[in-house]
């Protein structure tokens, strides 16, 4: 092969390579989230209908519609396009956002105006310490 061609191919190779290494696989989110979580006993029952507060769910914009269920501290569902994993801690809620068998974002929430919004920031994958944030808000539909 020609070297011209191949240190491109290797660089790429080894970005791609440190790139996936430094963001949130899916095979950590149970650890993640326990972390990040604590052992602080849930407040809030987040169990039910929640939309995008900012836009409506016939947008190509926002998370669109979900339905959470929440079982103790734990949380499952969906958010949109993406299959939602999480943990409540006191009154805030943190989930990691999935799919095609890879983390899109994650996310931490507080519970807000009597148990109908939810607040916070998500995060890029590779933000495993939530350094960058990026406004979300939800709302109760039901």
């Amino acid at each position: 092969m020609n070297k011209s061609i191949l240190l491109p191919l290797v660089m790429l190779v080894l970005f791609n390579l440190v790139a996936c290494s430094t963001a949130l696989q899916v095979t950590e989110v149970d650890k993640w989230l326990s972390t990040k979580a604590g052992s602080t006993a849930p407040v809030v029952q987040v169990s039910g209908d929640w939309q995008d507060s900012v836009y409506a769910d016939n947008t190509f914009m926002g998370w669109g519609a979900g339905k959470f269920e929440q079982s103790g501290s734990t949380v499952t569902g969906n958010l949109g396009l993406y299959i939602v994993k999480g943990m409540v801690s006191g009154n805030k809620l943190y989930l990691v956002l999935m799919t095609g068998g890879s983390v899109y974002y994650t996310a931490t929430l507080e519970m807000k105006k009597d148990n109908k919004e939810l607040y916070g920031n998500y995060y890029y994958p590779k933000d495993k310490e939530q350094t960058q944030p990026y406004p979300m808000s939800l709302k109760r539909v039901n």
